[in-house]
């Protein structure tokens, strides 16, 4: 694991505006706004999609491939 030091960097902040910005664009761009209820489900779909970045396996397989893994949850165990 690679430690940060804030000392080392003048502008140790520009990645969290970097990923504040992206993820007020992502939610205007593809929810045109977000309601409070749901805010962790926008920030976790976020996180999925900011991890697999450099994936080469399509989203799509790699998403089914998860669901099949994945242990059984009733509706209302779901982020919903």
């Amino acid at each position: 694991m690679i430690k940060y030091n804030p000392t080392d960097d003048t502008d140790h902040l520009k990645w969290l505006h970097i990923m504040i910005s992206n993820i007020k664009a992502t939610i205007e761009g593809a929810y045109h706004g977000i309601y409070n209820k749901y805010i962790q489900c926008y920030l976790d779909e976020f996180s999925y999609r900011f991890n697999r970045r450099f994936s080469k396996k399509p989203m799509l397989d790699h998403l089914l491939e998860c669901c099949v893994r994945a242990p059984y949850k009733k509706f209302a165990e779901l982020c919903i």
